[in-house]
């Protein structure tokens, strides 16, 4: 049995009482007899549905004590043409001592399987003989073949039947007419609508196809990513902005608006919801950033500015503003003289508030409103005017085609230092002229500015815990659509508008007069709410919305795509194949001539010596797809083949994972494993966590006593090597009576690999194997070694033992392989005995190469900051990690001068670009670094680090000893010039601001500098007092700025009690101004200093900074403020407003609060007196004076915790 999930509502246990003024519906209880009353209260209207019918219908029962039966059935009844019954189960579906219920329509015997049925409908138990007491449920439901039946599982308890209670009508009489026969009347109350208009009334959407209802696809979720679907389908369904996307140029490389590109052409074909993971990564997204909800505007603002970016130097360069952006004037204009001070900005969208408006007209309204400056706000025009009553605001020039209204639905709340949603009732209309809010004087005014609605942003919940949705109209002429994530259905008027405006909020009283699901109506609607609208002009709505001919997709897009689709079925074929498959990888003497590396070639499974850039060059081994069921003897077969030797000429020695990460070869393969399955042989021999099934080919022929033989006697010295001859000789090497030696595990011979350390060319490479003796000592090799390298056999050579890439050992080439404990697989490298001397790089000994080899790093050069005056080409490097700083920049040095820039390698100062989660953070070196201070000794091969350089006017090691410092002189904190300053770490601050900063002011003028304060902010607050004594060395380096000014009120309050040092000696404690100074005029100065001079030992000095709405987004230039005994909240504000430099209209919106650590409160009343109020706070927490007012500055707050970005 199905169930509504309203179980025992109770719609009517609430006392009668009337409709409210509020919007909220109240109860009322009519009687059961009054059919039409009852209808009227339990079934509401449903907008935009029409009714097909209308029915009630009572089941009379005449004694409920009789009825036997589990179940049973009402009597049939019609409503909307369509028959429908009661269930009925008296003591619940499993017998639970509960009444069940349900209402059951029988689907025409000629329906088919799509056949439904959209019912709202009501079922109520009542007393015959008093229909004043009923119980009455309403529910709705769609009823189809597979739901055939819905209604009340828990309708009521069986006992309950008996005994009267209030909510059901009386407190004397029960539902059972226990007065008479135990009789009880069933009701059923049931309208039926047409829901044509959506098709998805009451739908679960299961099987619901939104491309097939609609003929548009929904977008998945990631996480939390529903606020960028609503975005996303509002530009897709804004077709001249999808026309001009496809547009971009994006020469097939990736990046944001390919991304966009291959969405949007996704979303016109796919028949199913698609991912935006593609895009989101191209925005440089990790899997954090999709379960974070973002602020929209700032994703929509960076959006666009990476298609700018992208469209720049193209024929659409611009486009996207012909579509997107208006212009404003913000204007000053004075009133009683002919001045105007105007500037005209681009928009490219329009913030509007709602709080306390009731509509988008008033927004408007409020927008363009009108502020004064008269009295002592007045306007400084000119010299000729001077300062004039005037009038401030904005007006607009021309409104974009497409406009986009952000409403400020969210605003930051004080009291809980967080964001909170605004849920006001608030109203936007489908249409509006926008004419009124234009320019008069503008040549655009008599145009047509009519503006129709086609986008509706949705935001339903709080702020910590809601979803968004949008509803669009995508054509002209068309309906609407909601589109919730990766479902799109067909909408109503009355969902798109009055579903969306969000709700009053109720007094307690009308709150306690809704039923359940009144309240949960309501509830859901006043958190429904549109934070964004885009409006089409009409009379460009052809050109917004061209013909779907006029948007063409780029012919590449669905090739690339179509190819991608291909790759994927291979990988998918591959991925078969591998249940079937596997690689065997082979090594011969070739891959060890070509590989210049650790082992015998190139080794994927070790991730910090495996160079990509090698793979598929011959010191790569050769790969065989293998079938896992194939005998070993087949792998011998194929390299038979590929070597074009007998298989008696060669064997495959399993090359092994060792406990150092090293791969050496170990013993052959047994024979009797020649018919055992490639997979047996691989999980018997090989440990399958570190290898994969690599042999080495070991052929005879070329085994070191064989190929010496084949040497000719042409000797040269070690200076003139080169590695044609040799590497010639062996692969060239060819003897068909050669025979492979046994070698078991504890046998008499042993397999060695050689390989020789060439000082001329700088590298190692292998040369071959031998095998030898136990007993053998390292010298009995040296003669072939010469004779296959083309030297005098006499030539003395040295030896090392490749261990592992970190340890190279020197060995005694007079002991045997036993004693230096070479076993099976080991390595030898030969080197000339005068290698040191000879040698033509840093490169001095095999052991020097190693060390490289190991430690080395892979770099890319370019000058610092991608200076585009710089002629210099980037270039790579390979450096150790064991280098110096002097040797890297050196090296740089030469690049450089290749380049034809002569630098000297003292003067360059060298950087590290390093990526990060926020795009990329950059570090310096000194000189004084080894790059094992930086990086880990052994870095990845593959990887690629960018370095960057400076070229300093003075050698780096005097620079190091230079701080850079953000000074900023204040006059007064509305004006403030900022100063760079370079001074040597052991300066004082006195003596920088005498050399350094004083020199810079007043064109060099002399400062009186007896009443100078300095101190210093860091992330906009203030930190510390500095004195004149104070060394460079004692300030943090993380201090953001170093403030000055001259504040006579403050320094004396400061000195006078002992925490602070003037920077010029004075006869008195008190040094009163004789010309203006930074905190206001000579007067104002000079009495508030003779008020600091009464209360001086009780002063209070407090921190004072700016903030925006949350304490964490703070601004401004941090200071301090004096507070006195007995002194007002207003007296301080007059001081305040003096102190800021701002006028009373500017400072009226400045609020003023009292913060505790991270917590405050607003100071509002002007008669209290703060110094007292600070009494309280001393006692816990240190107290600062807080003003809470926009940011002037071009560094806007951002209302989240995590800024968004698109990398």
């Amino acid at each position: 049995m199905n169930h509504s999930d309203i179980e025992g509502d109770d719609s009517f246990d609430k006392s009668p009482h009337v409709e409210t003024d509020s919007g909220v519906e109240a109860t009322s209880r009519p009687l059961a007899s009054d059919d039409a009353a009852m209808t009227a209260k339990l079934l509401k209207p449903i907008p935009d549905y029409p009714v097909l019918g209308e029915s009630v219908n009572r089941w009379s029962i005449a004694n409920w004590n009789h009825l036997n039966q589990d179940k049973l059935h009402g009597p049939r009844f019609t409503c909307a043409g369509i028959e429908w019954n009661v269930l009925l189960f008296p003591r619940g579906t499993q017998n639970s001592g509960v009444v069940s219920i349900y209402l059951e329509p029988v689907p025409p015997a000629d329906s088919d399987d799509d056949w439904y049925v959209c019912a709202q409908f009501a079922l109520a138990l009542a007393n015959p003989r008093h229909p004043e007491v009923y119980l009455a449920n309403p529910s709705h439901h769609r009823f189809t073949k597979s739901e055939t039946d819905w209604g009340f599982s828990s309708l009521i308890d069986s006992r309950a039947l008996t005994t009267p209670q209030p909510r059901y009508g009386s407190e004397t009489i029960p539902l059972l007419d226990t007065e008479g026969t135990n009789g009880i009347d069933i009701i059923a109350y049931v309208r039926v609508f047409d829901d044509t208009a959506t098709g998805v009334l009451w739908h679960n959407l299961m099987d619901y196809d939104s491309k097939q209802a609609t003929g548009y696809i929904g977008l998945n979720n990631q996480g939390a990513t529903c606020y960028l679907n609503s975005l996303l389908q509002s530009y897709f369904t804004t077709s001249i902005f999808r026309k001009l996307v496809y547009q971009i140029p994006t020469d097939g490389q990736g990046g944001v608006p390919r991304a966009l590109q291959r969405m949007f052409y996704m979303m016109t074909t796919s028949p199913s919801p698609i991912s935006t993971m593609e895009l989101t990564k191209s925005f440089g997204w990790d899997s954090s950033d999709a379960f974070m909800q973002h602020d929209i505007q700032e994703l929509n603002r960076i959006l666009m500015d990476k298609l700018e970016t992208a469209m720049k130097g193209s024929s659409i360069e611009g486009e996207l503003n012909s579509i997107f952006v208006g212009k404003m004037k913000s204007y000053i204009k004075c009133i009683n003289v002919p001045y105007e001070s105007s500037r005209i900005e681009d928009f490219w969208d329009i913030q509007l508030n709602v709080e306390g408006l009731p509509n988008l007209e008033s927004s408007f309204k409020n927008y363009v409103e009108i502020e004064m400056l008269e009295g002592e706000n007045k306007y400084q025009a000119n010299e000729e005017y001077g300062y004039q009553d005037a009038k401030k605001g904005v007006v607009f020039e021309q409104f974009p085609p497409v406009l986009h209204l952000q409403l400020k639905r969210f605003k930051y709340d004080f009291v809980v230092d967080d964001l909170v949603k605004i849920d006001d009732f608030y109203e936007f209309p489908d249409t509006i002229d926008l004419a009124p809010y234009i320019d008069e004087e503008s040549p655009n005014k008599n145009e047509n500015w009519t503006y129709k609605l086609h986008g509706v942003l949705v935001h339903q919940g709080s702020i910590s815990n809601g979803h968004y949705y949008a509803m669009i109209k995508p054509n002209a002429d068309g309906g609407w659509l909601k589109f919730d994530d990766d479902k799109v259905t067909k909408a109503t008027t009355h969902q798109v508008f009055d579903e969306n405006f969000g709700a009053p909020e109720p007094t307690p009283q009308q709150m306690a007069r809704m039923s359940r699901a009144e309240s949960q109506e309501y509830y859901i609607k006043r958190v429904t709410s549109a934070y964004m609208l885009v409006y089409y002009r009409e009379q460009d709505l052809p050109t917004i919305l061209p013909a779907a001919s006029e948007v063409t997709i780029p012919e590449e897009i669905p090739a690339q795509i179509d190819a991608e689709l291909k790759a994927r079925e291979q990988a998918e074929q591959l991925r078969q194949e591998e249940m079937y498959y596997m690689p065997v990888r082979y090594i011969t003497s070739n891959q060890m001539a070509a590989h210049t590396g650790f082992d015998l070639a190139l080794d994927e499974t070790n991730p910090k010596l495996y160079d990509q850039r090698l793979a598929g060059t011959a010191a790569d081994p050769i790969t065989v797809k293998t079938r896992k069921d194939a005998e070993l003897s087949q792998c011998v077969k194929t390299v038979a083949a590929d070597l074009q030797n007998p298989d008696n000429q060669f064997r495959l020695v399993p090359m092994m994972h060792r406990c150092n990460h090293t791969n050496r070869a170990d013993r052959p393969f047994e024979d009797g494993m020649l018919s055992w399955s490639v997979a047996k042989v691989y999980n018997h021999v090989y440990i399958k966590k570190y290898d994969h099934m690599v042999v080495f080919v070991e052929e005879a022929a070329k085994e070191l006593h064989n190929v010496a033989e084949t040497a000719p006697e042409a000797w040269q010295s070690p200076e003139k090597f080169s590695w044609e001859q040799p590497l010639k000789l062996i692969e060239s090497a060819s003897d068909a009576d050669a025979e492979l030696v046994d070698i078991q595990e504890n046998g008499t011979h042993k397999l060695i690999f050689i390989k020789y350390f060439d000082p001329i060319s700088q590298e190692v490479r292998g040369i071959t194997h031998a095998t030898v003796l136990r007993d053998d000592t390292i010298q009995s090799l040296i003669p072939e070694v010469n004779a296959i390298l083309g030297f005098d056999p006499s030539t003395e050579l040295v030896a090392y033992e490749e261990l592992s890439p970190s340890k190279i050992e020197p060995l005694d080439v007079e002991a045997s392989f036993s004693k230096l404990d070479l076993d099976n697989g080991d390595i030898v490298t030969f080197e000339p005995a005068n290698a040191p001397t000879v040698a033509t790089g840093p490169y001095k000994s095999a052991r020097d190469y190693y060390t490289f080899m190991f430690t080395r790093m892979h770099i890319m050069v370019s000058p610092w900051n991608g200076d585009e005056d710089s002629d210099v080409e980037p270039f790579d490097l390979w450096i150790s990690t064991l280098d110096t700083y002097a040797q890297v920049a050196a090296q740089v040095a030469a690049q450089l001068e290749a380049q034809g820039e002569k630098v000297d390698p003292k003067y360059l100062r060298l950087y590290v670009r390093l990526p990060s989660a926020q795009g990329s953070q950059v570090y310096t070196l000194r000189s004084s670094h080894v790059l094992s201070q930086v990086f880990s000794r052994q870095m990845p091969v593959n990887s690629t680090l960018a370095f960057e350089y400076e070229v300093l006017p003075v050698p780096l090691v005097d620079y190091e000893n230079l701080r850079r410092l953000e000074v900023v002189w204040v006059s007064n904190f509305s004006h403030s010039q900022p100063l760079e300053v370079l001074a040597s770490r052991s300066a004082t601050v006195g003596e920088i601001v005498n050399e350094k900063v004083i020199p810079q002011l007043n064109n060099g003028e002399p400062v009186d500098i007896s009443n100078l304060l300095v101190w210093v902010g860091n992330d906009n607050r203030f930190s510390e007092f500095l004195k004149p004594s104070s060394s460079l060395e004692s300030i943090q380096e993380g201090a953001d700025t170093i403030y000055m000014g001259i504040f006579p009120v403050e320094v004396y309050c400061l000195a006078a009690n002992d925490m602070y040092k003037r920077f010029a000696p004075t006869d008195s404690e008190l040094v009163k101004p004789t010309e203006a100074s930074g905190d206001g005029e000579v007067d104002a100065v000079n009495a508030e200093l003779e008020v600091a001079e009464k209360h001086i030992n009780q002063v209070n000095i407090l921190p004072l900074y700016h903030f925006q709405k949350s304490l964490n987004y703070r601004h401004g230039i941090p200071f301090i403020f004096p507070i006195y005994p007995d002194e007002t909240f207003a007296d301080i504000k007059a001081r305040l407003q003096s102190r800021l430099g701002m006028g009373q209209q500017a400072f009226s919106k400045v609020k003023v609060a009292l913060t505790e650590g991270t917590r405050g409160s607003y100071l509002e009343d002007d008669d209290a007196v703060v110094y007292d109020q600070l009494k309280k706070i001393a006692e816990t927490h240190d107290a600062s004076i807080a003003l809470d007012h926009p940011d002037r500055s071009t560094r806007k707050p951002n209302v989240f915790d995590r800024g968004i970005t698109i990398k």
